[in-house]
Parts: C-alpha cells; structure tokens; sequence
C-alpha cells in the first residue's frame, strides 16, 4: 500500500513536470478570475458613470443616493409626481438597484406606475402631505414587506400594490372612500385586513389571489363588493358581510376554499354568477328574504354544503348550474312552511330531494 508520503507515478509525465503543470493551470485559473474581476468593476464603473441620478418628475424632483447596488430614491419638492407608463419613469434603468423610497414632505400624489416592478424595494417612507396613490404605483415590489398610508391619502389607484408578493401589513387610513380594482391583487403574505369605515365600495379583484389572507373585516359603510373582490383567497375561513351591503359581485367569493360558513345580510337583491364558486369548505348558507334571483355556479362545486335555508316565499329564479357539484341528495333545504310545494316544483330548487319547512314566527 503506497503511503501519502510518495510522489505519484503518473504515467508518461515525471514528477516535476506534474507540478510545473498543475502550478501553470492555477497560475492561469487565477488570472482568469482577476481579469474577470477588473472586467466586471470596469463594467460597473461605466454603468455608474452612465446613470442619471437626478432629475424632476412632475412638479417634484427626484435623487438617487448610495451604492449604484441598494439606491435610495427620494422624491422631494411640492405638488404631484408625473404618471407613466408601465416601464417609463426616468429612474426605470435603475429599478432593480433601489431598495428604499422616500417621498418628502410636500409631495401631493404618486404617479401611475412609478415605481413598476422595483423588485428589490424593501423600505417605503411616505409624508404626511400625500393625499393620492397612482394606477399600479407599486406594482410587482416583489420585497416590500410593509408599508404605512398615512391618513392624509384619499385615494388609492387600481392596482397599486398588485404583486407586491411579500405585502404582509398594510394600513388603510380612514380618509379612503373606495379601494380601486386589483388594488392587493396576488398579495400572498397578507393574512388580515381592516378595511376602515370611510370606506363605502370593495372594487373588482381587490384580494384576487390574496392566498394566505385568513380574515377581513367588513365595515357597515360598504354598500358593494365588486367581481371577483377575494377571488381564489384560499385561507379565508369567515366572512362577515354586513347588512349595509347591497349588490355582491359575480365571483366575488369565488375559489374561497377554506370558507365554512356565510351570512348574506337582507340588504342584498342579488347574487351575482359563480358568487361561490368552488367553496368547497361551505358547510351552510343562509339566503335572506330580499334576494330575488341567483346567477349562474352561484353555488357551483360546494361539496360540503349541507344546509341551504331559504327564507324567500317565493322560490328565487335561478340560473344553470347553481347547485351543481352539490350533493342535493342529503343536502337540506329549508323553506318556509307555505312555500314548500312551490320549491319542490321549481327550476333549480326541485333538485333537493330533503325540503324541510321554518315554523313561521308569531
């Protein structure tokens, strides 16, 4: 057995022209490494050299300060920052290096798209002069974790956190009448939400793929939920919609699988197509008296729905498939006493093969 003290026998190639080999094969390695170094802080330097750093943005100014890898962009000045479009703001070349925002004092609103796709954004600072957010003002900040809306802010554009994947907190002051479209749209780490009680209308897709998002609150100042409002919002177990609330939008609580129970308020006339769709967690529904009709898949693939009470004297027209993917076999429906023939023999509702009746109250 050869010990680790002996020099190898390569075959061919003595010793020391091994060594001279293995030696020349570092020396080159490392060359290489070294000009590839100097190559990538020469490209670095001339990129750096290349940026602009400042400049003005509506009325505003802005400045990039710092490492040309974690800038820091601050917005100062007075009045409104300018809209763009999607990929267009002046710092767009540098999107991917700044890591914090401030806007200053002074500054009235965000402008549209402003800063689009700013993966890298992990800190936001915003003064209390703000009162607007633009259309999709913070769309796709992958990092951003957090941010606080001061109470000065009024509105809030569509859009304008969509994407922001890691958004766990957020706060929305009480001086916002309305949360546009998609505002949260795939805000994944968002678990909870107060929706405050200036707010009078949920728009389109607000929560849309808010998948970790386990509870909202719902303040008697909203009067409608819009399509699709907590579309695919996987975790949301409970809802509570309060009985301020008229119109509920197609899909609005469509692909809520974790939903167990919902209570629609006597406010409500309608229930819009594929309203809950696919809640497959629903164990029971209750549908007040005021509700006249009911879109399509209303109720579409809720496995688990065991319980519907209807508490209309009239059977609801409904539309195709309302009922569809449920177990109306065993599944209860619950009517009042002198409309329980009429159920049996409508469209939609004969299909329940167990119809028990309500005591009228007294």
């Amino acid at each position: 057995m050869r010990m680790f003290s002996e020099k190898p026998k390569i075959s061919g190639i003595s010793y020391a022209n091994y060594i001279n080999y293995t030696n020349y094969i570092t020396f080159t390695m490392t060359t290489i490494r070294l000009f590839c170094a100097s190559l990538a802080l020469m490209f670095a330097d001339a990129v750096t050299a290349q940026t602009v750093t400042s400049g003005t943005t509506g009325s505003c100014a802005w400045t990039l300060s710092g490492a040309p890898i974690a800038y820091t962009l601050t917005i100062s000045g007075s009045g409104a920052m300018a809209d763009y479009p999607y990929d267009a703001a002046p710092w767009d070349s540098c999107r991917h290096s700044i890591t914090a925002l401030v806007v200053e004092r002074g500054v009235t609103s965000i402008g549209a798209y402003a800063f689009y796709f700013c993966q890298n954004l992990t800190s936001v600072s915003i003064s209390g002069t703000l009162k607007g957010i633009g259309d999709y003002a913070f769309f796709g900040c992958r990092r951003l974790a957090s941010v606080n809306i001061p109470n000065s802010v009024a509105s809030i554009g569509s859009g304008a956190f969509r994407n922001c994947h890691s958004l766990a907190s957020v706060s929305i002051p009480n001086s916002v009448a309305r949360i546009d479209d998609y505002t949260f749209f795939g805000c994944r780490a968002l678990t909870s939400v107060n929706i405050p009680s200036s707010v009078t209308s949920v728009g389109d897709g607000v929560f849309w793929d808010c998948s970790g998002l386990t509870s909202v609150k719902i303040p008697h100042s909203v009067t409608s939920i819009g399509n699709d409002a907590f579309y695919a919002c996987i975790s949301l177990a409970s809802v509570n919609i309060p009985a301020s609330v008229a119109s509920i939008g197609s899909g609005a609580f469509s692909g809520c699988r974790s939903l167990t129970s919902v209570k629609i308020p006597n406010s409500v006339a309608s229930i819009g197509r594929y309203t809950f769709f696919d809640c497959r967690s629903l164990a029971s529904v209750n549908i007040p008296a005021s509700v006249t009709s009911i879109g399509d898949g209303a109720f579409e693939y809720c496995r688990s729905l065991g319980a519907v009470t209807n508490l209309s004297a009239t059977p609801q027209r409904i539309g195709s498939a309302v009922f569809d993917g449920v177990n109306t076999d065993i599944c209860t429906l619950l009517v009042p006493e002198s409309a329980a023939y009429a159920y049996k023999s409508a469209a939609g509702w004969g299909d329940f093969m167990n119809v028990s009746t309500l005591k009228a109250e007294n």
